[in-house]
């Protein structure tokens, strides 16, 4: 093993994804890449053919096509969508195809200089660390250090161009049961941060009758507004300067750099929580899967109790579901014959398991979160009103964070909030209700909808991020906000080096 690969390779490797500055990816270090993913494709998936695609990255064009000829060189068969999709489209493309492995190049929200690469495995099944055979993404980094590669192909393997768009929009209308012309009345302002989901966003909105006022569509990896996150101020004010000054709009939908993430502004620039929306579609999920016996929809540590229980009215039980992208669609697949219909995240990821060709599949698809939002609120306007009052109920303070110089001064920052809230009577929530560990903590203090007084607070280290620590807050007044955040910057800002939104 190199010392020097596996330095880099601390750097290279995060828990659900491989993501660097593009700058310190080398072309040699690029084909080291490529190479450990292929060694994990034939020896461990036992696959014959690699889905290679990019999102709207500067840096995506060159390690696409050197991927292609890399993965052909060493006798793959190779499909690719040589435009930038979305990481949405091309998890479809990788359920449709089946038996292959999908690498999708990008940094989903991360600023312009980055990149990555999500990995999946046969019918979408999700690869990450100690998740996939073999252990998945760690198998990756072990052959990444040992320099491991196959032999050059003396017949190279065959390129098969991808066309998946009008497949993909197509399959999203019919499952949500929308008609051409059918949001005829309905105004959205769709602002794709200049990533890569515009031309299926816009092209599913226009056939379903919307009047769309489209921003930033146009796909540009430099990303003039700043990073393609939703919910930094830098790079959504011009868009809400534009909602403020033209008020006659339904919603907003923002999406981030690879499409898989969406945050919704309701008229009045009302921030939509993602576990309102999961909330609202609840009732419309449950008859999709047309099941009779018990089902559920998995809420992470940050979301709003009062919303995820509105859900049990209609016969579905709120389960707590860790973070992270692989981990959801992991419990998606395994707890599919159990019910568990969907899962969301409050970074405005949704997670749906869907019937394709009758194989249960654990997907992301914001298209199809977007077709089956905006048909629900058309047919049951009231009900999303009355779930706006109940979000507007509670007082809430969305995930932030700080960086830190080691894991340890990071640790101790989460052992001192978690003791200081332990000691005022909250207790600590760690694991799922299966008994695995919840990958965070959760700390609660009374019961949200019994207790007058109530406040849930999530902690957490970054896995996706080197150094950082996350907190949210949602508690029943603001008193009681304002009292938790200030317990929680007053400790973990006193060794941080920068803080962090996003």
């Amino acid at each position: 093993m190199s010392n020097s690969s596996a330095s880099f390779a601390d750097r290279l490797f995060h828990a659900y994804d491989i993501r660097i500055d593009a700058s310190l990816l080398s072309k040699e270090r690029a084909t080291q890449l490529f190479d450990a993913v292929a060694v994990y494709a034939k020896e461990q998936l036992q696959v014959e053919a690699i889905v290679v695609c990019r999102d709207a990255r500067l840096s995506g064009n060159a390690l696409q096509n050197q991927a292609i000829d890399h993965f052909l060189n060493l006798g793959f068969t190779v499909y690719s969508e040589l435009n930038p999709i979305t990481t949405c489209q091309f998890y479809y493309a990788c359920t449709c195809l089946g038996r292959v492995m999908g690498l999708m190049i990008g940094a989903s929200h991360n600023p312009a200089s980055y990149t990555g690469q999500k990995l999946v495995g046969p019918y979408c099944t999700p690869i990450a660390e100690h998740i996939g055979p073999a252990g998945g993404l760690s198998a990756i980094r072990t052959y990444f250090e040992e320099g491991r590669k196959l032999e050059i192909c003396p017949m190279p393997g065959k390129l098969i161009c991808l066309t998946e768009q009008e497949s993909y929009i197509q399959d999203c209308l019919n499952r949500s049961g929308v008609k051409p012309g059918s949001f005829a009345g309905i105004k959205v302002v769709v602002d794709c941060l200049s990533g890569s989901s515009a031309p299926e966003i816009l092209r599913a909105l226009q056939i379903a009758g919307v009047e769309v006022v489209a921003r930033n569509m146009v796909p540009d990896g430099s990303f003039p507004s700043g990073p393609p996150n939703p919910i930094l101020a830098q790079s959504t004010s011009s868009t809400f300067s534009y909602l403020a000054e033209h008020p006659d709009y339904d919603f907003c939908l923002l999406f981030d750099g690879d499409g898989d993430r969406v945050d919704v502004v309701a008229r009045g620039l009302k921030a939509v929580e993602p576990s309102l929306v999961m909330a609202f579609l609840a009732p419309t999920l449950k008859a999709m899967a047309m099941s009779e016996g018990r089902v559920s929809i998995g809420f992470d540590p940050k979301a709003n109790p009062l919303l995820a229980n509105s859900i049990i009215r209609y016969g579905i039980e709120p389960t707590l579901i860790p973070n992270g992208h692989s981990k959801i669609k992991g419990l998606l697949v395994e707890q599919a014959s159990l019910g568990l219909l969907a899962g969301v995240e409050e970074s405005a990821h949704y997670y749906l398991s869907l019937s394709y060709e009758g194989r249960k599949i654990a997907i992301e698809s914001t298209l199809l979160i977007t077709l089956l939002f905006l048909k629900t609120w058309r047919e049951e306007e009231t009900r999303f009103s009355d779930l706006l009052a109940l979000q507007a109920s509670v007082a809430r303070k969305r995930e932030w964070g700080y960086t830190y110089t080691s894991s340890a001064l990071r640790s101790q920052a989460l052992s001192q909030v978690e003791q200081a809230f332990l000691a005022q009577g909250y207790e600590a929530v760690k694991t799922q209700a299966d008994g695995k560990p919840l990958g965070s903590t959760l700390l609660r203090l009374g019961t949200a909808g019994e207790s007058k007084l109530w406040a849930c607070i999530s902690q957490r280290s970054s896995e996706s991020e080197e150094g950082i620590a996350r907190w949210s807050v949602v508690a029943s007044d603001s008193a009681i906000l304002a009292e938790c955040v200030n317990i929680i910057e007053g400790i973990a800002s006193r060794d941080a080096v920068g803080s962090y939104h996003g």
